[in-house]
């Protein structure tokens, strides 16, 4: 389920996207946190339910914690590539991002971060 066939070629399917992801070293995600949160709020629909599961495993890839069901957060940068699945995905309609200086009762997220 990791590779579709569409007439002559062969391409990712989601699945296969997110599997390559596990495989492949992001380089660049380890700045030095600026003390600001990134958070990203979705609400996809019912009958899109695959594109909800695959934004999913996309946050978890890229290292985001679920803070509640359908919000999370992240202290590190967005990549180019985050950026680019999520577009190449139409998923970006589905999603909000927050840049956020403050998450009342953080020591959680920081502890999970192991940020200072």
């Amino acid at each position: 389920g990791v590779i579709q066939e569409t007439g002559t070629t062969f391409s990712l399917t989601p699945k296969g996207i997110l599997f390559f992801l596990r495989k492949t070293p992001r380089k660049g995600l380890k700045k030095r946190w600026d003390g600001k949160w990134r958070l990203i709020s979705f609400d996809v629909t019912v009958s899109d339910d695959s594109k909800r599961v695959f934004l999913r495993g996309l946050l978890k890839e890229f290292d985001f914690y679920q803070l509640h069901k359908s919000v999370w957060v992240c202290p590190s940068y967005l990549t180019d590539q985050f950026w680019k699945l999520l577009l190449h995905f139409d998923l970006e309609k589905y999603c909000k991002v927050m840049l956020v200086d403050i998450i009342e009762g953080d020591e959680e997220l920081k502890k999970h971060f192991k940020l200072a």
